[in-house]
């Protein structure tokens, strides 16, 4: 948290001040190592939950934590973002350097806000991405057929629920735009 500009508190300071979220570099990494300790983090919990179940065999409570268990296993693995965020700075080439692989990841504009996170009475300064600043992807003619309509509605609600697949680079600016692809998933 220092490094990306917020104040940490000493011991005798109170970790309750308030500090306000600061635009950073975000590193976003594409189904790599994050996501592949997160889905064993889901595989772990499930084999935990149901040794709990075999252990308390007939018991609702356990039989609910199992089914849970497993919709989160299987949401990370087919539903949720396989695009996570792995670091932060604001120093771009220090973090192009500790990421060099452009296919796997991205460094993006974000705003990170400072929280309170409590772990056994104990408080500490954690730091949370509340949002970020690539809200446009620039899509060239040749792919807005494979968008079909989609590309024109402003609202999520009413837009298909199609997937597609698409390689994005980003500029000097950070600015993103599709290279290829367009094909549905």
């Amino acid at each position: 948290m220092p490094e990306l500009g917020f104040d940490v508190p000493t011991e005798r300071q109170s970790v309750h001040a308030r500090q306000l979220t600061k635009e950073v570099l975000l590193v976003l990494e594409l189904d790599g190592p994050a996501r592949q300790k997160l889905l064993e983090r889901a595989r772990q919990h499930l084999a935990k939950e149901e040794a709990l179940l075999s252990a308390n065999p007939d018991k609702k409570e356990f039989e609910n934590r199992v089914k849970w268990a497993k919709v989160g296993l299987e949401n990370e693995e087919n539903e949720n973002s396989r695009l996570l965020a792995v670091d932060a700075g604001h120093d771009r080439e220090k973090l192009r350097a500790l990421y060099p692989e452009r296919a796997r990841y991205s460094i993006v504009c974000g705003m990170v806000q400072p929280r309170i996170v409590k772990n056994n009475n104990q408080e500490r300064l954690a730091g949370f991405i509340s949002g970020l600043m690539v809200d446009r992807v620039n899509v060239s003619l040749e792919f807005q057929p494979a968008l079909g309509s989609s590309i024109q509605q402003r609202d999520r609600k009413e837009a298909p629920q199609s997937t597609y697949e698409f390689n994005v680079a980003f500029g000097k600016k950070l600015e993103p735009w599709i290279m290829s692809g367009g094909s549905p998933k």
